[in-house]
């Protein structure tokens, strides 16, 4: 039995049975192609016709090889020769409907022709037309700064987004949002002042713990001092990092000093060790005499610094403590009057992003906005077929 065969609204050829198996199995034939189906005067995809019970042949090893070669060489040769041969054929027309009304191919057809592969041919055959993949993006997220717009993006859709357009549009802040803002920059720069604090404060607990030791290693009688006190003393470049140039140069004098005494006590020599004990050990004893005062006003200049350090942070938490306040009353009001103030743009523009967002991807972009603390920012996605809108001043 003969069988028209049609691909995208173009006829194909006239096969039999035989000839449409091996076609497809040499890849000639596609399975979304269609045929006529004389029975029910429709067009039908050859997947029916497969499914129909359309002749095959079953092979195992080598047989089957052959088979499937020969189907595809008999495939190309007859591909050739119908495409070689076709103008030479008046009863081919290269659209579908120009088979003659009374060919045998067509019986149903009439005095209308070859029916022709419709819309609704189509439609109703879903294997015919395979569906056009799409981008869908959707905007997720707008975070709007004072020099840039932040924007989060998806893409729901089944095909990749190249690039796309956003629609800037400029109004006049509410007096309230305002306050608001510079609320939240007063918060942000209180957790900075914080942190510097809280730096500042251990390095002051780390100078205070450091002269109080010394203190009380200078407030012990030298007689009874042992090697472990000497390694106490803090070293030249210690006494110079506590910030006061009369106890820096009085303290490494000691540490000097100490350190004498420690090495003509311990000598071998009995010399060197009664020098030590007359001369090096009152010298000594002299200088922790003159050091002490300056270790004392260190002490004092640190705990008065490290008093105003709460002082501040006592204050600052105060005036956060009115800030946050202040925003809660603030925050309600909010909503209503941006809307309102978004009403009444004064300008807007159109920005182009060259940003590829892949299907199913959130990506969070970032471009550049007009810099003006009296004015907001709305943005929206602007349709493709909307594209390359030219900035309107209003």
């Amino acid at each position: 039995m003969k069988r028209v065969v049609a691909r995208e609204s173009q006829i194909v050829g006239t096969y039999d049975d035989e000839m449409i198996v091996a076609l497809m199995n040499a890849g000639t034939l596609k399975m979304a192609d269609l045929y006529w189906e004389a029975d029910s005067s429709t067009w039908r995809p050859l997947t029916d016709f497969v499914g129909k019970g359309a002749p095959t042949r079953r092979g195992n090893g080598f047989p089957r090889a052959v088979t499937l070669l020969a189907a595809a060489g008999c495939g190309a040769l007859f591909t050739w020769w119908t495409m070689t041969s076709v103008p030479q054929n008046p009863t081919v027309a290269p659209v579908v409907g120009a088979i003659p009304a009374n060919s045998a191919m067509n019986p149903t057809a009439g005095a209308a022709g070859t029916p022709e592969v419709s819309r609704e041919s189509a439609a109703q055959n879903p294997v015919a037309e395979a569906p056009r993949a799409e981008a869908k993006l959707a905007l997720l997220n707008v975070e709007a700064f004072d020099d840039e717009v932040a924007v989060t993006v998806q893409n729901n859709g089944a095909a990749a987004v190249n690039g796309f357009d956003l629609r800037l549009s400029y109004f006049v802040l509410p007096g309230v949002q305002r306050v608001f803002d510079g609320n939240e920059k007063a918060i942000a720069q209180h957790e900075v002042g914080t942190q510097e604090r809280a730096e500042r404060a251990k390095i002051l607990d780390e100078m205070l713990g450091a002269l109080k030791e010394s203190q009380q290693l200078l407030d012990t009688e030298v007689v009874t001092w042992t090697p472990s006190h000497i390694r106490a003393l803090p070293t030249a470049g210690q006494w110079m990092s506590f910030g006061h140039p009369a106890l820096s140069s009085a303290g490494a004098a000691l540490t000097r000093i100490a350190a004498e005494f420690a090495e003509g006590a311990s000598s071998a020599d009995p010399v060197a060790r009664k020098q030590a004990l007359t001369e090096r050990l009152p010298n000594l004893s002299r200088q922790i005499e003159e050091t002490k005062p300056f270790v004392m006003q260190a002490i004092g200049r640190k705990s008065a610094a490290r008093d105003r350090l709460t002082e501040e942070q006592k204050d600052a938490d105060e005036t956060l403590a009115k800030l946050k306040k202040q925003q809660a009353d603030l925050q309600p009001r909010l909503p209503a009057l941006m809307a309102d103030a978004r009403k009444t743009p004064i300008r807007s523009e159109v920005r182009h992003l060259d940003a590829i967002v892949e299907p199913g991807l959130v990506q969070r972009l970032t471009i550049p906005r007009e810099k003006d603390e009296r004015h907001g920012v709305a943005v929206e996605l602007v349709p493709a077929k909307n594209r390359n809108v030219a900035a309107t001043e209003r």
